[in-house]
């Protein structure tokens, strides 16, 4: 058989899919017809493909027959078809690679992107070149269209909060992999602006609420916490109170949370809330010691780290109070001691020198009402952790030294901290 004879026998074939009927209404705009058709055995070919991968609700889509397009869609009709078509293809019919929602966009049909999304359409298909149906309508400027498609888009991403926030609650972990999964989320992982879409729905909040993250952590929830970091939740605080995830987490005792939180979010140790806690306030106020020393302890990287200067009456085993240059006067607390690095051994002439050192936080934090770390801990009457504090030793410069070295373009090692 010769090539002629093939494209005959291959045009034949085109001619007679099953289907065909429905297809021909559609592009006659006759509802009448395809109620009809729809009525008896061709229903059963609603979502039948022609050679160049179009459903009849594409026919119906491409003729601009809203009529034609209810009806499909009411008994049945998948607006989300897959054309089948390769890339190549695509160049010579650019219309193969689309789904019903790119071409009404792209036509700036308002009324049939509307049945479509009522129908849930697909708002984040891409055809072959990479471009949704809201980047068809933005490259033809069609802004209303633009602007349905924003509103749509919305919509699913709050539906997609709720039922994520129904899954942290229930500590439903494999409901939470099925509901963040690329197939679930209709994403690419590899694709830029897919990735930013996650990053947005699971780091959404609204009207004053907590992150999914934050409700995680309150309620203890560790491979949920993990998914959700993975796929892209951040540590943000709470816009009003400031309570941040690692905050809440050290506040419940949540150890291993608080863990991960760290590994992510080192700088969140330093996050104060609006009463000035810090995450610290929090684990030492409900004798959460172990957490205290795990914040204490935890190697944070340079990026986070920052000077804190004593005061001269802050020498080892002092028991007046002292408070850092960035805190004020609390004269019922002992501060914790800080050994320094240095050359220089502890001697008469420099015991009542300044110390920096260097910490995410303030080691010495008062709240607003000039309660420290070591006063919650005195006042909740943790004996081993007043301990454990009044015998911390950190690493720590003379103020003096470290101006000297400054002055000679001297740098810090990281070992320093």
């Amino acid at each position: 058989m010769n090539n002629n004879d093939n494209n005959i026998n291959k045009q034949q074939n085109d001619d007679n899919f099953k289907g065909k009927l429905l297809h021909l209404s559609c592009l006659w705009n006759n509802p009448e017809l395809l109620s009809d058709l729809l009525l008896g055995d061709e229903a059963e070919n609603i979502n039948s493909q022609d050679s160049k991968g179009r459903t009849a609700l594409h026919e119906a889509v491409i003729s601009d027959s809203i009529e034609c397009a209810r009806l499909l869609l009411i008994n049945g009709a998948d607006p989300n078809v897959r054309p089948l078509c390769l890339k190549s293809e695509s160049k010579t019919s650019p219309s193969l690679s689309k789904s019903c929602l790119h071409i009404a966009a792209q036509k700036g049909n308002l009324d049939m992107v509307r049945l479509l999304i009522e129908f849930n359409a697909d708002l984040f298909f891409r055809d072959n070149d990479g471009m949704t149906a809201i980047d068809l309508a933005q490259k033809e400027n069609h802004e209303n269209i633009v602007n349905e498609l924003k509103a749509a888009i919305n919509d699913y991403e709050i539906n997609r909060y709720k039922s994520l926030a129904i899954a942290v609650h229930k500590g439903d972990v494999q409901l939470m992999s099925e509901l963040i999964s690329d197939t679930s989320l209709k994403t690419d992982a590899n694709n830029q602006f897919d990735r930013e879409r996650i990053r947005s729905i699971v780091n959404y909040s609204s009207d004053g609420s907590n992150t999914l993250l934050f409700k995680a952590c309150q309620d203890g929830h560790l491979e949920i916490v993990k998914k959700l970091i993975h796929a892209g939740a951040d540590g943000r605080a709470h816009p009003t109170t400031k309570y941040s995830p690692l905050y809440i987490a050290a506040y419940h005792g949540r150890f291993h949370i608080c863990q991960i939180l760290l590994e992510h979010f080192p700088e969140l140790s330093a996050i104060y809330t609006v009463e000035h806690w810090l995450p610290i306030h929090a684990a030492a106020i409900n004798n959460h010691q172990e957490i205290v020393q795990l914040l204490l302890s935890y190697p944070y990287p340079i990026k986070v780290m920052r000077p804190f200067l004593t005061s001269p009456t802050s020498t080892i085993s002092s028991s007046r109070s002292a408070t850092t240059s960035s805190s004020n006067d609390l004269s019922q607390t002992t501060k914790t001691n800080i050994s320094k690095i240095s050359k220089n051994s502890l001697t008469e002439d420099n015991c009542d020198s300044q110390y920096v050192y260097c910490m995410p936080f303030d080691l010495n934090a008062q709240d607003v009402a000039g309660q420290s770390v070591l006063y919650l801990a005195t006042l909740a009457g943790n004996q081993s952790l007043v301990d454990y504090l009044l015998n911390l030793r950190l690493k720590a410069f003379i103020y003096d030294e470290m101006i000297n070295l400054d002055s000679h373009n001297s740098s810090f090692d990281e070992d320093d901290y």
